[in-house]
């Protein structure tokens, strides 16, 4: 009886076994990042950079570019298209053009939420052009440009220098009440791919643009920061520095080793108004001019025309998102968590959010100059 049972094993085994599908490397196509543009008879098209797991093929991704209605349309169409069994596993980057942008990225986020195989941490973002012609890019020092696009995106995030955008972070922007995502915008300049500020957001939409220097204070507003580096401008009238004293007409100060904590405050429910606080330290990396850094008078005339700056820096990007009726820093959450019974939604909190009164208070203080004592 046991040894029945031994053999009843085996066999049960062996049939699991022949009912599996083999993948062979050499069959697969993984897919590392997807684009889509809008053409002008609305249909979309969609390239896919693959990858191939050969070591045998001279090149090593391959792109292919069809034309659907949607994007699993686009998706049946490669996969007619392909030699190889296409995968998404590896799915790294989603972009879209901003005329697909502003028509609304729903139904594609919809799509891959619904595709186990496809990671909700896969960053997403919008290309300034046709992304066809930014993963077409032909530059020897860039092999795979999917992987390529992944690591600037997720170098720039991890460093600080502008939110993250990842499918989980973007769909809870879209459903949640009280704040909305931003995705960064890319841009195709001599060959290369380069990251020039980052797209507004509001009900799935791209509804306006922020520079790679706004969008630093963005990032430092949503979050505390522990690290990261900034280059600002400043006046330096203060410091009886003019035009004509400095190299570039202008005075500039790098700064290192960014530490930041902001704080939302609903100071006036009734006629809304918030308190938006900016702590920061930071450490002087370099400084366009000849100036004193051991003065200690010096150094808080320094950080005062820091802290002005940026103030005036944060006003007018505030100003501008509640333009475009875009709340990026989450004044919404603070309003619907600082209000019983708000019953606050996303169209009321849009309808008010352009109406509130915003008072920025920046305090900025050096922690090093890198001057050794």
């Amino acid at each position: 009886m046991r040894q029945y049972k031994k053999w009843l094993l085996v066999f049960i085994i062996l049939l699991l076994t022949g009912c599996a599908k083999p993948k062979t490397l050499e069959k697969i196509g993984l897919v590392t990042t997807k684009g889509y543009d809008l053409e002008k008879d609305g249909k979309i098209k969609g390239s896919l950079v693959i990858l191939t797991v050969d070591p045998n093929a001279k090149q090593k991704t391959t792109i292919i570019t069809t034309k659907a209605l949607t994007a699993r349309g686009n998706r049946i169409h490669s996969d007619v298209m392909s030699s190889k069994k296409l995968l998404s596993g590896q799915l790294r980057v989603v972009l879209f053009s901003e005329a697909i942008a502003k028509h609304g990225i729903k139904p594609f986020t919809d799509t891959f939420v619904r595709d186990p195989s496809i990671s909700d941490l896969i960053y997403m973002g919008i290309v300034d052009g046709q992304t066809e012609d930014l993963l077409g890019i032909v530059n020897n020092q860039i092999p795979d440009v999917g992987q390529h696009i992944y690591k600037e995106i997720d170098h720039n995030v991890r460093w600080s220098l502008i939110p993250s955008s990842t499918l989980h972070e973007t769909l809870q922007g879209n459903y949640a009440v009280g704040k909305d995502p931003v995705l960064p915008i890319l841009k195709k300049t001599k060959n290369r791919v380069r990251i020039s500020g980052v797209a507004l957001l509001k009900d799935n939409k791209l509804v306006g643009k922020l520079n790679f220097y706004q969008s630093y204070y963005v990032r430092t507003l949503q979050s505390p920061l522990k690290s990261g580096a900034f280059e600002i401008p400043i006046s330096g009238e203060s410091l009886g520095l003019t035009g004509d004293h400095l190299p570039h007409k202008q005075l500039a100060v790098a700064l290192d080793t960014v530490l930041s904590n902001p704080k939302i405050e609903l100071i006036n429910k009734e006629n809304l108004e918030f308190n938006l606080n900016l702590k920061i330290n930071a450490r002087i990396q370099e400084i366009n001019a000849d100036i004193d850094l051991k003065s200690p008078k010096t150094i808080q005339l320094l950080e005062r025309e820091i802290a002005n700056q940026m103030k005036k820096d944060i006003r007018k990007i505030v100003a501008y998102c509640q333009s475009v009726q875009s709340d990026p820093f989450g004044l919404g959450e603070t309003y619907r968590s600082s209000v019983r019974h708000a019953n606050l939604n996303r169209k009321k909190w849009h309808k008010i959010y352009p109406k509130a009164k915003v008072n920025v208070n920046v305090k900025f203080t050096i922690a090093k100059t890198g001057i050794v004592e």
